[in-house]
C-alpha cells in the first residue's frame, strides 16, 4: 500500500514541475510574440545595425532588471507565506463544521469542499483572465476573501449556510492566488532559473501553510475555535497591509 501511495506522490511533484515550466514557457511566448520587430522593408546594414542596437538593449535591460526582479521574487514569496500562514485550511472548518452539529453523515462537508474545489476552478480562470487588465483588483479581492472570512465565522457560526458560504470564499481565493503567483513568478524569472524559482516558492508556500494549519490546530484544542479564526483575520490584515506598502514590487506587468 505504502509503494502505490510514494508513487503517486512523485507523479504528482513532476507533474507540477513540468506543469509550472510549461506555465512559464506559454506566458511568454505569448509576449514574445507580441513584442517582434519588423524587418521587411530594411536592408542589410541597417538590419545589422538594428539588430546590434536591439541586442545591445536587451543585455542592459537584463542586467539592470535582474536585482529588481530578485528583490520582487523574494517580496513575493515573503507575501505568500503570510497569506499561507493565516490561512485556515479547509478541513479545520469543516471539522469544526461536524463539531457543532455533530452529523453522523460527512455528506455536508463533501458538498461544502466540492464547492470549494468548483469555486477554485471558476477563481483560477477568471482572476487569469483579469489579471492582466487589473491585477491590483485581483489581489485585493482575494485578500478581502480571506480577511473576512474567519471574521464571517466568528460572528455567524451557528449558521449551516455560513459554513457553505465560507466554502465558496476559501475556494475562489485559494484558485486565484494560486494562478497569480505562477503568472508573477513567471515575469521574475527567465529560462535558466524558472525551475528553482517555482520549487522554492511552493517550497515555502506550503512549509508556512503547513506550520500555520498546525499551530491553529494546536491553538483549537485549548481554545475555541473563534480564538482560531480571530488569529487567522489578524495574520490576514498583517499580509494585506504587507502588500499595501510593497505593491509596487510585487504587481509587475511586461
Amino acid at each position: 500500500m505504502g509503494i502505490p501511495i510514494i508513487f503517486v506522490f512523485l507523479l504528482l511533484i513532476l507533474t507540477n514541475i513540468y506543469f509550472n515550466k510549461i506555465f512559464y514557457y506559454i506566458y511568454h511566448l505569448e509576449n514574445s510574440s507580441k513584442n517582434k520587430v519588423q524587418f521587411n522593408d530594411i536592408n542589410d546594414s541597417q538590419f545589422n545595425d538594428r539588430k546590434s542596437s536591439i541586442e545591445l538593449n536587451e543585455v542592459n535591460k537584463l542586467n539592470s532588471s535582474d536585482k529588481n526582479s530578485r528583490y520582487s521574487y523574494l517580496i513575493l514569496v515573503i507575501f505568500s507565506m503570510l497569506v499561507a500562514f493565516g490561512y485556515i485550511d479547509l478541513p479545520i472548518i469543516l471539522y469544526h463544521f461536524k463539531s457543532i452539529y455533530g452529523f453522523n453523515n460527512d455528506y455536508l462537508a463533501i458538498i461544502c469542499y466540492s464547492l470549494a474545489m468548483v469555486s477554485s476552478a471558476i477563481g483560477g480562470f477568471i482572476s487569469s483572465s483579469l489579471f492582466k487588465k487589473s491585477p491590483f483588483f485581483v489581489i485585493i479581492f482575494s485578500l478581502i476573501l480571506v480577511i473576512f472570512y474567519p471574521l464571517i465565522l466568528v460572528i455567524f457560526y451557528k449558521n449551516i449556510f455560513v459554513f457553505l458560504l465560507v466554502s465558496i470564499f476559501w475556494g475562489w481565493a485559494l484558485g486565484t492566488f494560486e494562478t497569480t503567483f505562477k503568472i508573477l513568478i513567471s515575469i521574475f524569472s527567465n529560462e535558466q532559473n524558472v525551475g528553482k524559482m517555482f520549487g522554492m516558492f511552493h517550497t515555502l508556500f506550503g512549509l508556512s501553510w503547513f506550520i500555520g494549519s498546525s499551530f491553529l490546530t494546536f491553538f483549537s484544542q485549548y481554545f475555541e475555535f473563534n480564538f482560531v479564526y480571530f488569529i487567522s483575520f489578524i495574520i490576514e490584515i498583517i499580509a494585506f497591509l504587507f502588500f499595501l506598502v510593497f505593491k509596487n514590487k510585487i504587481i509587475v506587468i511586461k
